[in-house]
């Protein structure tokens, strides 16, 4: 049964018996799913949790834009099929006003003192601070039609 978004695929696994599917974290946690152990690369079982997710992403702190996998990423306690979620904002906004008000979302999104400071009560896994780092790296690039920083330090 095709069902869209995760939201869709939670209520379809929770209405139907003995179904499998595959969501992400927050919403395994929230409809409370029963979990399975999947292998990870140092030969280890692993449930998903925020602390094994959290432990794979720790494993990669230097991503890029065309190298970002944390999929398997070595460790006796990371869990396997974990991934970062992305934004792709245009590096020369067209309007300033608008790429001011979407670069400054996104930093406090990806940063603590924002909305990283939510993460975990939202069943979420808190970016590790290198990548936090490289978001802001990455957002002070982020120029307007004439040019001109939208995002300052």
């Amino acid at each position: 049964m095709a069902t869209p978004k995760n939201s869709g695929v939670a209520s379809s696994i929770k209405s139907t018996p003995y179904s499998i599917g595959y969501v992400e974290l927050a919403y395994a946690i929230q409809n409370n799913f029963t979990y399975a152990a999947v292998k990870n690369a140092a030969g280890n079982y692993v449930v998903p949790s925020i602390a094994t997710v959290a432990a794979d992403a720790d494993q990669k702190t230097g991503i890029t834009p065309t190298n970002f996998s944390i999929v398997n990423a070595p460790g006796a306690t990371s869990y396997p099929i974990s991934g970062y979620s992305w934004a792709i904002l245009l590096q020369k906004q067209t309007s300033a006003t608008v790429g001011a008000g979407v670069v400054k979302v996104l930093d406090w999104t990806t940063h603590t003192g924002g909305g990283q400071d939510l993460a975990t009560s939202l069943d979420y896994v808190p970016l590790p601070p290198a990548i936090q780092n490289t978001n802001r790296t990455s957002l002070l690039t982020v120029t307007g039609p004439n040019g001109q920083a939208l995002l300052t330090k």
